[in-house]
């Protein structure tokens, strides 16, 4: 049904809007002050715990103040707002990973060379070295019915900048994908991308989140600093039990997150379906 913008709180619904229509939407200043803190204190810690600063959820997966992030309000705002517009719920879907991507003090990547052999500013958006692509080209089995409710969420805990790290995002890529036959994902050629989508570079402040749904091609400009990010993706209720490789709450973690927001926690047993 169509959105009723006396139903939802109108900077959320202004947010929605812009993701459904360009395909990525900045949270500027989410989370801030002793709340950002805490979950900076808390990376720092599992990082120092299980040796390494690019974690998957089993390495955070015991760390309260990175688990307690899941499903934070101003995520769920908007999505609330977005998934209403196709007349769907929101739930959590995936912890992808907490992460630290980036050097302090690196040096700028070596410059590639055209094809008349001069070189390319490394930061040159379309021809740059900034990793262009579509999520759905990592997925399993994507079925195009489902993309449209599969955001994915990126929270900074460092400031990113033009020239260091960076989100870029090809501003409506989504819609230039297609349907294939038996409901496959087709994505849009990378040259029909580049060339007549809106490249845009998002540098964020530290506690910024950006948001974006499936199909919309983005990448990131070279990192030079450090860049400390964690991701987490959304999906449809109606479509959680169909979907492969969603991240399985138990108790315990579910014990981590505020009670307010269990309601957006699922697991495959809750369909009587069996994890994929």
């Amino acid at each position: 049904m169509p959105i009723d913008p006396d139903e939802f709180d109108s900077n959320a619904l202004d947010l929605a809007v812009r993701l459904i229509i360009d395909g990525y939407v900045v949270i500027p200043d989410a989370i801030v002050g002793d709340e950002l803190q805490t979950i900076i204190d808390g990376f720092e810690r599992q990082c120092a715990k299980v040796g390494k600063r690019q974690m998957q959820w089993d390495e955070v997966r015991t760390s309260p103040e990175l688990v307690g992030y899941i499903c934070h309000p101003k995520i769920m705002s908007v999505l609330e707002a977005y998934m209403h517009h196709f007349d769907q719920e929101p739930v959590f879907a995936c912890y992808s990973g907490a992460r630290d991507v980036g050097k302090p003090g690196a040096e700028p990547p070596k410059p590639k060379l055209d094809k008349d052999g001069k070189p390319i500013d490394p930061f040159d958006l379309r021809y740059g070295q900034v990793g262009w692509h579509d999520d759905v080209a990592g997925m399993r089995n994507p079925r195009a019915s489902l993309l449209p409710y599969a955001p994915s969420t990126l929270l900074y805990l460092d400031e990113t900048f033009r020239d260091s790290g960076a989100y870029c995002a090809a501003a409506g890529s989504h819609h230039l994908a297609r349907v294939g036959p038996n409901d496959s994902a087709i994505m849009a050629p990378a040259e029909l991308v580049l060339d007549h989508c809106d490249l845009r570079a998002l540098p964020v402040k530290p506690g910024s989140i950006i948001m974006h749904r499936g199909h919309n091609w983005h990448g990131v400009l070279p990192v030079l600093h450090q860049r400390r990010i964690i991701i987490t993706t959304y999906c449809a209720r109606s479509n959680y039990p169909v979907q492969e490789g969603h991240t399985q709450i138990t108790e315990a973690e579910r014990e981590m997150i505020p009670a307010d927001r269990h309601k957006y926690l699922v697991t495959y047993a809750d369909y009587n379906t069996p994890q994929i």
